[in-house]
Protein backbone atom coordinates (compact mmCIF):
# COMPACT_ATOMS: atom_id res chain seq x y z
CA UNK A 1 0.00 0.00 0.00
CA UNK A 2 1.43 3.25 -1.06
CA UNK A 3 1.27 6.39 0.78
CA UNK A 4 -1.31 8.08 -1.18
CA UNK A 5 -3.64 5.04 -0.18
CA UNK A 6 -2.78 5.30 3.42
CA UNK A 7 -3.69 8.73 3.52
CA UNK A 8 -6.95 7.82 2.02
CA UNK A 9 -7.93 4.90 3.98
CA UNK A 10 -7.23 6.96 7.31
CA UNK A 11 -9.28 9.78 5.83
CA UNK A 12 -11.88 7.54 4.71
CA UNK A 13 -12.03 5.39 8.22
CA UNK A 14 -12.59 9.18 10.00
CA UNK A 15 -15.30 10.26 7.35
CA UNK A 16 -16.62 6.96 7.89
CA UNK A 17 -16.53 7.02 12.11
CA UNK A 18 -17.95 10.78 12.28
CA UNK A 19 -21.01 10.76 9.64
CA UNK A 20 -24.24 8.77 10.19
CA UNK A 21 -24.77 8.21 6.61
CA UNK A 22 -21.65 7.83 4.77
CA UNK A 23 -20.78 5.20 2.09
CA UNK A 24 -18.21 2.40 3.18
CA UNK A 25 -14.82 2.66 3.89
CA UNK A 26 -14.62 1.06 0.70
CA UNK A 27 -15.97 3.48 -1.71
CA UNK A 28 -14.79 6.36 0.29
CA UNK A 29 -11.15 5.59 0.06
CA UNK A 30 -11.40 4.99 -3.64
CA UNK A 31 -12.31 8.62 -4.49
CA UNK A 32 -10.08 10.05 -2.09
CA UNK A 33 -7.32 7.95 -3.71
CA UNK A 34 -8.51 9.47 -7.17
CA UNK A 35 -9.08 13.30 -5.40
CA UNK A 36 -5.36 12.87 -4.21
CA UNK A 37 -4.13 11.90 -7.19
CA UNK A 38 -5.41 14.49 -9.47
CA UNK A 39 -4.27 16.72 -6.40
CA UNK A 40 -0.59 15.81 -6.93
CA UNK A 41 -0.89 16.26 -10.60
CA UNK A 42 -2.40 19.92 -10.46
CA UNK A 43 0.24 20.75 -8.13
CA UNK A 44 3.11 19.14 -9.77
CA UNK A 45 1.74 21.63 -13.42
CA UNK A 46 0.90 24.74 -10.82
CA UNK A 47 4.22 24.35 -9.51
CA UNK A 48 6.00 24.18 -12.41
CA UNK A 49 4.11 26.98 -14.06
CA UNK A 50 4.12 29.26 -11.75
CA UNK A 51 8.27 28.97 -11.44
CA UNK A 52 8.43 29.25 -14.95
CA UNK A 53 6.24 32.27 -15.80
CA UNK A 54 3.20 30.10 -17.31
CA UNK A 55 0.52 30.49 -14.94
CA UNK A 56 -2.59 30.96 -16.79
CA UNK A 57 -1.75 28.04 -19.06
CA UNK A 58 -0.91 25.93 -16.67
CA UNK A 59 -4.19 26.76 -15.30
CA UNK A 60 -6.11 26.38 -19.05
CA UNK A 61 -4.11 23.30 -18.78
CA UNK A 62 -5.18 22.32 -15.37
CA UNK A 63 -8.87 22.84 -16.34
CA UNK A 64 -9.32 20.93 -19.52
CA UNK A 65 -7.81 17.72 -18.28
CA UNK A 66 -10.30 16.44 -15.78
CA UNK A 67 -13.04 17.50 -18.88
CA UNK A 68 -11.05 15.20 -21.25
CA UNK A 69 -10.74 12.61 -18.70
CA UNK A 70 -13.85 12.53 -17.31
CA UNK A 71 -16.03 12.51 -21.10
CA UNK A 72 -12.92 9.73 -22.91
CA UNK A 73 -12.05 7.62 -19.74
CA UNK A 74 -8.50 7.25 -19.72
CA UNK A 75 -5.34 4.49 -19.68
CA UNK A 76 -4.38 2.88 -16.40
CA UNK A 77 -1.62 2.33 -14.83
CA UNK A 78 -0.60 -0.28 -12.55
CA UNK A 79 1.29 1.93 -10.03
CA UNK A 80 -0.21 5.31 -8.89
CA UNK A 81 3.04 7.32 -8.99
CA UNK A 82 3.71 6.56 -12.65
CA UNK A 83 -0.05 8.20 -13.78
CA UNK A 84 0.73 11.11 -11.90
CA UNK A 85 4.20 11.60 -13.09
CA UNK A 86 3.16 10.34 -17.15
CA UNK A 87 -0.28 12.55 -16.60
CA UNK A 88 2.07 15.63 -15.24
CA UNK A 89 4.09 15.48 -17.81
CA UNK A 90 2.32 14.88 -20.28
CA UNK A 91 -0.17 18.41 -19.24
CA UNK A 92 3.43 19.97 -19.21
CA UNK A 93 4.32 19.29 -22.77
CA UNK A 94 0.94 20.60 -24.10
CA UNK A 95 1.86 23.59 -22.23
CA UNK A 96 5.53 24.29 -23.20
CA UNK A 97 6.11 22.65 -26.68
CA UNK A 98 4.87 25.56 -29.38
CA UNK A 99 4.21 24.11 -32.88
CA UNK A 100 3.22 25.78 -36.39
CA UNK A 101 -0.17 24.90 -36.82
CA UNK A 102 -0.06 24.47 -40.58
CA UNK A 103 1.48 21.25 -40.61
CA UNK A 104 2.76 19.67 -37.50
CA UNK A 105 -0.23 21.16 -35.13
CA UNK A 106 -2.46 19.60 -37.92
CA UNK A 107 -0.76 16.26 -37.51
CA UNK A 108 -0.92 16.12 -33.58
CA UNK A 109 -4.29 17.11 -34.36
CA UNK A 110 -5.75 14.66 -36.80
CA UNK A 111 -3.35 12.08 -35.08
CA UNK A 112 -5.19 12.94 -31.64
CA UNK A 113 -8.42 12.57 -33.15
CA UNK A 114 -7.94 8.84 -34.72
CA UNK A 115 -6.84 8.20 -30.85
CA UNK A 116 -9.90 8.99 -29.46
CA UNK A 117 -12.22 7.91 -32.31
CA UNK A 118 -10.90 4.50 -31.65
CA UNK A 119 -10.36 4.42 -28.09
CA UNK A 120 -12.58 7.06 -26.01
CA UNK A 121 -14.14 6.28 -24.67
CA UNK A 122 -11.97 3.68 -22.77
CA UNK A 123 -11.58 2.46 -18.92
CA UNK A 124 -15.06 3.89 -17.77
CA UNK A 125 -16.69 -0.05 -18.29
CA UNK A 126 -17.42 0.08 -14.44
CA UNK A 127 -18.96 3.40 -14.69
CA UNK A 128 -22.32 4.25 -14.11
CA UNK A 129 -22.84 6.01 -17.62
CA UNK A 130 -24.58 3.38 -19.74
CA UNK A 131 -22.93 1.93 -23.03
CA UNK A 132 -25.76 3.46 -25.18
CA UNK A 133 -24.22 6.82 -24.14
CA UNK A 134 -20.90 6.05 -25.40
CA UNK A 135 -21.07 7.68 -29.43
CA UNK A 136 -22.29 10.99 -27.12
CA UNK A 137 -18.77 10.61 -25.35
CA UNK A 138 -16.84 10.21 -28.04
CA UNK A 139 -18.75 13.30 -30.05
CA UNK A 140 -18.21 15.53 -26.43
CA UNK A 141 -14.42 14.57 -26.24
CA UNK A 142 -14.15 15.95 -30.26
CA UNK A 143 -16.20 19.25 -29.60
CA UNK A 144 -14.48 20.05 -26.93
Amino acid sequence: MNRVERISNNIAYRIHANTENSSSVAVLSFALINLINFSIIIAIVLIVCAITGDLLNGLIASLALPVLRYFSGGLHFKSSHVCNVISAGMVLISVYISVQFYWTGFLIMVVSATILAFNAPSGIKRSKIPSKYYPVLTAIVFAA
